[in-house]
């Protein structure tokens, strides 16, 4: 049995049940998802996609939590570690958090290693496992859901490019990817062509406004609950996500996930917004 229990945000969970599609392709064996709900992603599975081969979603039962990484910094840490493990059915556990947009090759063989080794493998991780390979398109949003992603894409140019401007609680994309090298890249985009539009993807309300006031109806946008403590603000966030998707190219936010899955969903183009976008219009 492999359970695997995705976490943080709506992005990083479909990396993780990506890396899940690879390892029942790879292994032939069904994976578990143990799908949680919490404050920063509050709405269930089945609320979101279609389901996906190979792979059986359940709610996180609450004993689960108890569960501890097998790898522990010392003797008495990983005995107790085992024990408790073997009292809630779990033979090995698996725990990695990687930052950033980085892939963890060597995960994918230390569970390959451990799934030959034991009958029963517990996998907590926002993170990526094993090789890059282009199985987001089997995601498929439920039909409501896609029934909005598909108005809103009807609305599109023949040259809609998206932006994904992460800001609320990512350090990282505030401090790397500024509004002003958004505003740069839009105006390069622009002088190119003049039929241009955009498709805006943000987390911050203030932000989608200072981008219509300065380019009008080039913005366009889906009204969605800013909200991921809500069932109704991560339905809009996958609708967003997906309506990011569909655009021809993505410039997205430094070390953003969410960045990162739109461009994977369909093989788009990505180029991250930085102040180094600034700077080469002033060179």
């Amino acid at each position: 049995m492999i359970i695997v229990e995705p976490s943080f945000g709506l992005a990083n969970r479909m990396r993780v049940i990506a890396s899940c599609i690879r390892l029942n392709s790879k292994l032939n064996k069904e994976v578990t998802i143990a799908w949680q709900q919490v404050a920063e992603l509050n709405c269930p599975y089945e609320d979101l996609f279609m389901p996906l081969p190979g792979l059986n979603v359940i709610n996180k039962p609450g004993f689960y939590a108890w569960i501890k990484a097998t790898q522990q910094s010392n003797t008495l840490k990983k005995v107790s570690a085992a024990v408790i493990n073997s009292l809630l059915g779990i033979d090995y556990c698996i725990k990695f958090n990687p930052l950033g947009n980085e892939v963890h090759k060597e995960s994918e063989a230390a569970i390959f290693e451990n799934v030959a080794r034991y009958k029963n493998i517990y996998i907590k991780t926002c993170g990526e496992f094993g090789e890059k390979d282009d199985v987001y398109q089997l995601f498929r949003p439920i039909e409501e859901l896609q029934q909005r992603i598909d108005e809103r894409v009807s609305r599109y140019s023949g040259n809609t490019i998206g932006l994904h401007i992460r800001r609320s609680d990512h350090r990282d994309a505030i401090a790397n990817s500024p509004l002003e090298s958004f505003f740069t890249l839009i105006d390069q985009e622009i002088a190119r062509s003049s039929e241009t539009t955009f498709y805006l993807s943000t987390d911050d309300h203030t932000t989608e406004l200072q981008l219509k006031q300065k380019y009008g109806k080039r913005i366009i946008t889906y009204e969605k609950d800013f909200s991921r403590n809500s069932s109704q603000g991560i339905k809009d966030a996958l609708v967003d996500l997906y309506c990011l998707a569909n655009t021809r190219k993505i410039y997205g936010s430094f070390n953003s996930s969410f960045s990162d899955i739109a461009s994977r969903i369909y093989g788009i183009e990505i180029e991250f917004a930085t102040r180094k976008s600034t700077t080469s219009q002033l060179v």
